[in-house]
């Protein structure tokens, strides 16, 4: 080294080349920092250190992430086919009957609870709107609109007006194919 007189020879640290390596692209994975401090002079927000497996995949049979949102001890997750809400800190456990408790963990992020159906945002989180506690969202692919507020799902578009969403999704998609602008 420069620092002091010695017989071995500071070049850096030795680097393994292989060939086979690959890039992945994990597009249904949560990947958080490490844990941070409020109190601190250190934010380790920025802080990822992938030897400690700060990694959450949810299934890849529902597609990509599009949205994620804060819901307190949750997060929800939208994916291009299915609504997930995964605790923070806490985990979820039900029994027999089914009967769900939630109850504190090491985890950062707990096993994920799924919603029943395609209830995903497609290919377009923009179309995700929060108002008042609830969470709206569209599925243009199937043209279906819906409202997710705490631990409950709902298809809106199916109150009488699916036909109306389907035609709006249809008049979108071919304005956009012609190059037209909606206003």
């Amino acid at each position: 080294t420069d620092l002091y007189r010695s017989d071995a020879i500071g070049i850096g640290r030795p680097n393994l080349i292989r060939e086979e390596a690959r890039e992945t692209l994990r597009e249904s994975t949560i990947v958080y920092s490490d844990v941070s401090n409020p109190e601190g002079n250190k934010l380790k927000y920025s802080s990822f250190n992938y030897t400690d497996f700060n990694t959450k995949d949810l299934p890849e049979k529902y597609n990509s992430i599009q949205y994620l949102g804060d819901e307190g001890q949750y997060v929800y997750c939208l994916q291009e086919d299915k609504l997930s809400k995964v605790p923070v800190d806490r985990n979820i456990l039900s029994d027999a009957s089914g009967t769900q408790s939630l109850i504190a963990s090491k985890q950062v992020l707990g096993n994920a609870v799924f919603f029943d159906g395609q209830s995903g945002c497609d290919k377009d989180p923009s179309s995700v709107i929060e108002n008042d506690g609830n969470v709206y969202f569209a599925n243009q692919s199937i043209g279906t609109v819906y409202r997710y507020s705490k631990n409950s799902l709902e298809t809106i578009s199916n109150k009488g007006v699916s036909s109306f969403f389907r035609n709006l999704f249809k008049e979108a998609r071919n304005s956009l194919v012609s190059g037209e602008v909606l206003r």
